[in-house]
């Protein structure tokens, strides 16, 4: 494997593990606050797993930059529905703002709509 698939599937790894622990989080009546947290970098380590299976260039420290990168890369090209951009935008002002008055029924369908949305960006996958 070279070092450029190793490091793809590790950041596909660290997703995996992060939403697993979300599930198990949600399941357990853990705190709306650290679900989101966890369910939120699911999606950021799939975000930069995407960037590098498609060489996508990421310089770039903060979560805002990266989120800027997926827009202009995936998103304004048409590659991937919008609707991903404001789930990912969404999540991450929850986390930023320390949002702690989710619903638990909102919650787990967010969780449900993220799972089967990870589960779409495999590396298999056809834009």
């Amino acid at each position: 494997m070279t070092d450029h698939e190793n490091i793809f599937h590790y950041r596909m790894a660290q997703s995996e593990e992060t939403l697993a622990e979300a599930i198990r989080m949600l399941e357990a009546g853990f705190s709306p606050r650290s679900i989101v947290n966890r369910s939120y970098y699911a999606m950021f380590y799939a975000v930069l797993a995407l960037f590098i299976q498609f060489n996508t260039p990421h310089k770039t420290s903060k979560h805002s930059g990266v989120i800027g990168i997926f827009n202009k890369e995936f998103i304004h090209t048409g590659k991937l529905d919008a609707r991903f951009s404001k789930m990912f935008y969404d999540y991450s002002m929850n986390v930023w703002n320390q949002i702690t008055g989710i619903l638990p029924k909102y919650l787990r369908k967010m969780l449900a709509m993220q799972y089967q949305q990870h589960k779409s960006l495999s590396p298999q996958s056809k834009f």
